[in-house]
């Protein structure tokens, strides 16, 4: 694995990782080239490995939604709630916790990759980097991110 850039504006690294020998990667996900219409209330979901933390999240609410079971890749489905203005930022409703920082929040009609879930507050919502915002990033171009 090695790393390909650090983005100077938003909260990204890319890496660029190998398979093992013998083996190969699974098939990227394809990255949004461009913004659903229909962004706020789009229906959206994470996937990530979010751990319980108590400072910041609600106890019994995170305990009945995960069964006290953490540490293991979960699917947490959510709606677009805005597109902040004059920020490289989206937020979304996926109850985020501690630990999903980084995870893809994907477009729940075509799975294409939306966004980079950066932070949030489980109970209040959750911040993404618009990656479509991208496209046109050296960055992008330097890593080879196919977007569809």
């Amino acid at each position: 694995m090695r790393q390909v850039g650090l983005h100077e504006d938003v909260d990204l690294a890319l890496l660029r990782v190998a398979p093992p020998a013998g083996t190969a990667l699974p098939t990227p996900l394809a990255v949004a080239a461009d913004a659903p219409a229909d962004l706020p209330g789009h229906p959206v979901y994470c996937v990530g490995y979010p751990v319980h933390d108590g400072r910041r999240d609600e106890p019994e609410s995170v305990r009945r939604m995960f069964m006290d079971v953490y540490r293991g890749k979960r699917l947490q489905p959510g709606t677009a709630t805005e597109l902040v203005p004059g920020r490289d930022v989206f937020g979304h409703d996926c109850s985020p916790l501690g630990g999903n920082s980084g995870s893809p929040v994907i477009d729940l009609a075509d799975h294409r990759v939306l966004g980079l879930h950066f932070g949030g507050r489980y109970g209040v919502g959750g911040a993404a980097v618009p990656l479509w915002q991208l496209v046109d990033d050296p960055l992008s171009d330097r890593a080879g991110i196919n977007f569809v």
